[in-house]
């Protein structure tokens, strides 16, 4: 093509205006946007779950909402294979869901975090979970705030220490919140050395810790599902020859089975009733929060169970 007609092509296109496609609107201080309305503002938690499974969307979304109890309401909607997002109508009510966690369902723990407005999220995004630790075994004299907040880097990456008031004359542990990457494995302890040159190992434990691994560590499956462990040498029957164990686990090594707590003492649940399903609700009391687990009863009566 000629320059001659290049030019002429150019004259042609400017003529039609679609430069001014380039202005649209800027939200920018002085860009002439109008201002932004909170009159319907939503909150959103994007999440998805640790798990190969497949999540039962319905069962999912009326579980979750009956569990946290948003005082103003929250809507569910699934956005792709694993990805949801909870739309919550007050910021409390979704500060709140973040700051109980970490909350399950069906065993499967959910990694979560509350979007910035206009922040886009895609569910390979979200990898890190806020957890409380327990830290056992600290030596007297070196349990300081900033002792804490030194193991809580080393476990992941420390949120803050539990400051409230625990009776007795001793405490047993402490604890830290901690955000962890759920593609690295768990910590199960750490090597620290006193003043005098003595070693002491202090140990963690993780409350509300659901599916993990007993050969790599990591959550989300479990050994039999793990490539490492299938190809490994190690007997799966024997557990105790695998690095980690059921000990991690807040509560004498048994698996969170339910969705999460809701402060201390005792609350119990009924049962929610579907035009051909029942949801069944179990309560356990995990000291010192409650927990909550389900399952999905397709025919009979349901009942309510209470127990360890």
């Amino acid at each position: 093509m000629e320059a001659r007609e290049v030019d002429n092509l150019n004259r042609s296109v400017s003529q039609l205006g679609l430069e001014e496609e380039d202005d649209g609107l800027s939200f920018l201080p002085g860009g002439g946007a109008p201002p932004l309305t909170e009159e319907f503002r939503t909150w959103t938690i994007a999440g998805r779950f640790l798990t190969s499974k497949l999540i039962k969307f319905d069962i999912m979304q009326r579980v979750m909402a009956a569990a946290w109890k948003p005082a103003l309401g929250v809507r569910i909607v699934q956005e792709g294979e694993g990805l949801f997002f909870f739309h919550f109508y007050h910021v409390k009510d979704a500060s709140r869901i973040i700051e109980e966690g970490p909350w399950s369902f069906d065993n499967a723990t959910l990694v979560c975090k509350l979007l910035e407005p206009g922040e886009i999220v895609l569910a390979h995004d979200l990898n890190f979970v806020d957890m409380w630790v327990q830290v056992h075994d600290l030596p007297h004299g070196y349990t300081s705030p900033a002792i804490l907040e030194a193991v809580g880097i080393f476990v992941g990456l420390f949120l803050k220490h539990d400051r409230s008031p625990v009776s007795g004359v001793q405490r047993v542990f402490y604890r830290i919140r901690v955000s962890l990457d759920v593609r690295r494995p768990l910590r199960r302890k750490m090597k620290l050395t006193k003043k005098d040159g003595v070693v002491v190992w202090v140990h963690f434990k993780y409350e509300r810790l659901n599916d993990f691994c007993f050969f790599c560590g990591i959550m989300g499956h479990i050994s039999k599902h793990c490539r490492e462990a299938v190809l490994s040498s190690l007997d799966p029957a024997e557990y105790p020859e695998y690095p980690f164990d059921a000990s991690l686990r807040a509560g004498g090594g048994k698996r969170n089975l339910g969705l999460g707590y809701h402060g201390y003492g005792s609350k119990t649940h009924g049962l929610r009733r579907e035009t051909n399903q029942r949801i069944h609700w179990e309560q356990w009391v995990w000291s010192p929060k409650e927990i909550w687990g389900w399952k999905l009863l397709l025919k009979g009566k349901g009942v309510r169970k209470k127990g360890r």
